[in-house]
């Protein structure tokens, strides 16, 4: 009579079922992502979601994945690198993105980072564009209507090549007005 049942334990276990749901779930977040819906970045906010929907805690969904890898790797003999592998035949860069193998961990620790700043950071998908003539060296930083000219210099407004790209990108707006913000004399650092 001296056996306590840990309430923790057992609200932390990762049944068949979680696992299954998780599963589908996360088979049709990557099909959606091979059609190019979303980012692997937004990839990751979706399965912060969904444990935030199913009320999953970090150590559950450790749970979840370690046996949904011990799945895969035992029932299918996959390799979690093949997952990096396919999605690099799709033009996904994984070392580019800051992965170098799709690690839950990583995503995980994303999904902390996020709950710490409680939704506050907003991830956007933004295309870059740079122009190194004798006028400019500047970095433009595409979002919508927005444009962000980044130099470490000054920006010469009057450059050629710089007019055309705004110009041929607004067209693609159907000739919206873009809110152009000017970032000069920028300095880097590491951290």
């Amino acid at each position: 009579m001296s056996d306590v049942i840990n309430f923790t334990d057992l609200k932390n276990k990762a049944t068949d079922k979680d696992i299954k749901k998780f599963e589908d779930y996360i088979l049709s977040l990557y099909y959606s992502m091979a059609q190019g819906e979303f980012n692997i970045i937004e990839l990751s906010l979706k399965i912060q979601n969904y444990m935030k929907e199913n009320n999953i805690s970090e150590n559950k969904f450790n749970n979840i994945q370690a046996k949904l890898i011990d799945k895969y790797q035992n029932e299918y003999g996959i390799d979690l690198s093949d997952i990096d592998n396919q999605l690099k035949s799709l033009g996904v860069d994984t070392k580019q993105s800051g992965i170098d193998n799709i690690n839950y961990q990583d995503i995980r620790k994303k999904f902390s980072f996020e709950q710490k700043y409680n939704g506050k950071i907003e991830q956007k998908m933004i295309s870059s564009y740079s122009i190194t003539n004798e006028k400019n060296s500047i970095s433009i930083y595409l979002f919508k209507d927005n444009v962000l000219l980044k130099s470490k210099g000054k920006v010469n407004l009057e450059d050629n090549e710089l007019n055309d790209f705004l110009c041929s990108y607004k067209k693609t707006l159907n000739d919206s007005t873009l809110k152009i913000e000017i970032c000069e004399n920028t300095s880097d650092y590491n951290y």
